[in-house]
């Protein structure tokens, strides 16, 4: 199975409670992670409606073919997957759309927000 950046493909995810569930993913990562170790780095998916500052909203017209369900990204949740572990791919997201959900990752998990310095 060919994987590239924006692919939604459906892997057993650890959630934060422990348990794995098969689950939708985004991979966020380019090719030169999946050359260098055999996984991606991926965030993932759910249809669970949250409102807040970790949750990205997904819209029918940013995907190559849309879910079946409302969903958005959960920015927070992120995770290496090894290539063997992916069960299938579901669909794509536009290239606009993956470096939009990136940044939301980046600025969620991995920048200082505070103007307080």
């Amino acid at each position: 199975m060919t994987i590239s950046r924006g692919d939604i493909v459906e892997v057993n995810f650890l959630l934060p409670n422990g348990d794995f569930k098969p689950h939708p993913v985004i991979v966020l990562s380019d090719t030169l992670i999946q050359e260098i170790d055999n996984c991606f780095i991926c965030t993932m998916i759910t249809s669970k409606e949250i409102d807040d500052e970790a949750s990205f909203h997904l819209t029918d017209n940013m995907f190559s073919k849309p879910p079946k369900k409302k969903c958005q990204v959960r920015c927070q949740l992120l995770t290496f997957v090894p290539e063997k572990q992916m069960i299938r791919k579901i669909s794509s997201l536009k290239k606009t759309y993956v470096d939009k959900i990136a940044l939301k990752v980046f600025q969620t998990c991995l920048s200082d927000i505070s103007d307080n310095e």
